[in-house]
This record gives structure tokens, C-alpha cells and sequence, in this order.
């Protein structure tokens, strides 16, 4: 049922429209989804979550419909049918025509160096820093560190275990210092 109310808000399924559209699904067990699609069926949904599910969804249907977000018209997110993002590329590449989960991509100025992501950590007391992890499904792998010890910077890398247990290789003070096996490095 379609409803109209006195201020002009729409309410597809509401009798009472909070907002200028308001879409609701038939009761608790089943979602409202708003559909703009073309004539051959492909589109963009956005569907609530129901009773239980706890989730809402943006999403495309219909055969091979990507999803990118644009800013001033302009493409700046993809997400591709395979579920590889890319962001600032429409295509997610790992090199040549391989495909990757993530792929950062920062145009810069030729023959410059631009900066593609930034991890930080919750704040900027003594201790503090950021870790990024890289390896297996049980969490064997390599990490990239930097932080904080007082107020000197550090960088550390190392390998980390099933139990998330790191074991630091190479340690850089904020001198440019570089050590392996020690975290008080004296010599470059």
C-alpha cells in the first residue's frame, strides 16, 4: 500500500512515514528492500534487516553488476562481481591482469612517491602504535609494527604464530638505527 501523509512524506508499506520515503517490509521475518533497476531487471537494492538477521545490505542484482560508489559523479570505490574492491582503480589488480581482494590506488604527480594508506592506532600515549598482519587463515605470517616507546618513534618487523604470538626480527629506532635480534639497535 502506498500512503501520502499531510506533510508530503511517502510511506511504501507504512501507514505513518517518518522521512520523505519510507519503505517497510510485511512484518518481523521479512525485510523491506527498495529496488531501482532497468528494464532488464539489473539494479541497485537496499534492503533492510528483519527480525533475527541484524543485517541491512546495499547491493546490485542481475548478471555481472558491480557496485561503485561516486563522488561528484566520479567513480571512487568498486566493488567488483568477484568481491575484489578497489579503491581509486575500477580495476583490482595484484599486477598485469591478476586479480586482488585490495587494490589502493593514489594518482599522484608522476615521479613522485604518494602516500596510499594510513594505519593508526587508538591513540598517541607511551606504548602506543599500530600493527599491520599479513599471512595464513591461522594467522601465521609476517607483521609491520610502528609505535611508540615514551616519546621515541620505533618501527619492528617480524613473524607472528597460530596464537597470535609475535616474534620481532628487525627493529628500526626513530635514529634510523637497525637492529636484528635486539630492540635497542646502535649501528646503521
Amino acid at each position: 500500500n502506498l500512503n501520502i501523509d499531510s506533510s508530503g512524506n511517502v510511506g511504501i508499506g507504512a501507514t505513518s512515514p517518518s522521512q520523505k520515503l519510507t519503505v517497510q517490509g510485511a512484518n518481523n521475518s521479512s525485510s523491506a528492500t527498495f529496488k531501482v533497476q532497468d528494464t532488464d531487471s539489473r539494479g541497485v537494492l537496499i534492503e533492510s534487516p528483519y527480525s533475527g538477521s541484524g543485517i541491512g545490505y546495499i547491493g546490485t542484482n542481475g548478471t555481472n553488476s558491480a557496485l561503485g560508489f561516486k563522488i561528484n559523479n566520479v567513480e571512487k570505490i568498486r566493488l567488483d562481481t568477484s568481491g575484489n574492491v578497489g579503491i581509486g582503480t575500477t580495476s583490482p589488480y595484484a599486477y598485469d591482469t591478476t586479480a586482488t581482494k585490495l587494490h589502493v590506488k593514489n594518482a599522484g604527480s608522476s615521479g613522485s612517491i604518494s602516500e596510499v594508506a594510513r594505519l593508526e592506532g587508538a591513540s598517541d600515549a607511551d606504548g602506543s602504535g599500530a600493527i599491520l598482519r599479513v599471512g595464513t587463515s591461522n594467522d601465521r605470517g609476517i607483521y609491520l609494527e610502528g609505535g611508540r616507546t615514551g616519546s621515541v618513534p620505533y618501527a619492528s618487523i617480524g613473524t607472528t604464530e597460530y596464537n597470535g604470538a609475535k616474534t620481532e626480527g628487525i627493529r628500526i629506532a626513530s635514529t634510523g638505527d637497525v637492529g636484528i635480534g635486539t630492540t635497542s639497535p646502535s649501528e646503521r
